[in-house]
């Protein structure tokens, strides 16, 4: 029997050892397996070291595993923080801006609404210019996601509205808006300034 033949014969003979002659087709799960086959660990570590394979224990293995698993959920975690500050930045980076030119539109407003309704000539078209500006004002804060609360009438909202007092009334059911003081805002979905009203109350006669 040749040597070659007699190495084969004694590999075939010895139970629980890994062949690692084909070293290249050989990794950890392989060896593993055999381990599993065999119920052989200290055996298989041993040859698997002799062939100059890395085996790590299998208790290790599945440490180091959770530990690999965990690792890429909490990177996928920062990417999704990451990405949704970065939308956040996009919607609202510009909400400071907005809360102080809002009081600029307000005084604007106001100044149309005290002005004589039978106004004419040069006052006429003063208060028609001014309110152009307010028309494109609104224009450009709706293109970067402003928009208007319609208070007046609605039902009272805690939610969007502020109560700043509240006023008896027979033509309206209670907590009905019926005067606007101060026009809220809403910034995409978040509000940016409710609306300052006066609500309806019941009637001492009604109650």
């Amino acid at each position: 029997m040749s040597n070659e033949e007699q190495k084969k014969h004694d590999q075939s003979e010895a139970p629980g050892v890994v062949d690692l002659s084909a070293e290249a087709d050989l990794d950890p799960q392989s060896i593993y397996a055999e381990i599993d086959q065999d119920g052989n660990d200290g055996a298989a570590k041993d040859a698997a070291e002799a062939g100059g394979v890395d085996v790590v224990p299998r208790a290790e293995y599945e440490a180091l595993h959770e530990k690999y698993l965990r690792t890429l959920a909490d990177l996928d975690n920062m990417r999704k923080r990451m990405l949704r500050e970065k939308l956040d930045m996009q919607k609202f980076g510009h909400e400071q801006v907005v809360r102080e030119l809002l009081p600029v539109l307000d005084n604007l407003e106001r100044a149309v609404a005290a002005a004589p309704p039978d106004a004419e000539g040069e006052l006429r078209q003063f208060i028609d210019g001014v309110q152009m500006i307010i028309e494109q004002f609104v224009q450009a804060l709706e293109r970067h996601g402003v928009k208007g609360i319609d208070a007046l009438g609605a039902t009272f909202n805690p939610e969007v509205h502020e109560a700043l007092s509240e006023q008896p009334s027979e033509e309206h059911p209670p907590g009905t808006v019926l005067h606007q003081m101060e026009k809220g805002y809403h910034l995409h979905d978040r509000l940016l300034r409710p609306a300052r009203v006066v609500v309806s109350r019941r009637t001492p006669e009604s109650d």
